[in-house]
């Protein structure tokens, strides 16, 4: 029996007008909204798309959301962004049997996963943080006694266990665009 819970998709990128048919029939098949608690999204046309982008961060993205997704994925859209090399984050809140989680791909980084607060947040391991800043408070009683390579050395491994740990933080996600359609981008 599979667990439900609130998500959240935002879709950036400049996509080919090519898919959009698909694009759009995945977006209904996921009973998507563009508000909480409207009804379902179905999109037939690339101005359907472009009427329902929002300003979200400075940019022109698609948001959708769903009270009830299953396992707060949306699988079959989320599978199609990835095969198309699409831009996307995905925010899922947690419900009994998993926690709230962040999801974000870029076509340059991958598929990056973490841990998130209620707001949609990457959360880290409290203990990863304790660790550096103990490494780092080490660092500085020795400023004065130690050698500078040897410093440099001890802030080269602070900075390789912070990477170690966190992924690369991901770029803006752009603006949701149908091909190269400037008349129809300046018209939405």
């Amino acid at each position: 029996m599979a667990d439900y819970s609130f998500a959240q998709i935002t879709i950036g990128g400049c996509i080919p007008r090519r898919i959009v048919p698909r694009l759009c029939r995945l977006i209904g098949e996921e009973g998507l909204t563009v508000e909480v608690g409207e009804a379902c999204f179905c999109p037939q046309s690339v101005e359907d798309l472009l009427a329902a982008r929002q300003l979200v961060d400075g940019e022109l993205v698609l948001r959708f959301c769903a009270d009830e997704a299953r396992f707060g994925e949306f699988d079959q859209l989320e599978s199609y962004l990835l095969k198309q090399g699409i831009p996307f984050e995905r925010h899922s809140e947690s419900n009994f049997t998993y926690s709230a989680h962040l999801v974000v791909f870029r076509p340059q980084t991958g598929r990056q996963e973490w841990l998130a607060s209620s707001s949609g947040q990457p959360l880290v391991p409290a203990a990863i943080g304790w660790d550096v800043l103990e490494e780092l408070q080490q660092v500085t009683r020795a400023v004065r006694r130690t050698s500078r390579q040897v410093l440099q050395e001890r802030l080269q491994h602070c900075l390789e266990s912070l990477r170690d740990v966190l992924a690369s933080r991901p770029s803006p996600l752009p603006s949701f665009e149908i091909g190269k359609s400037v008349a129809l981008r300046h018209a939405a």
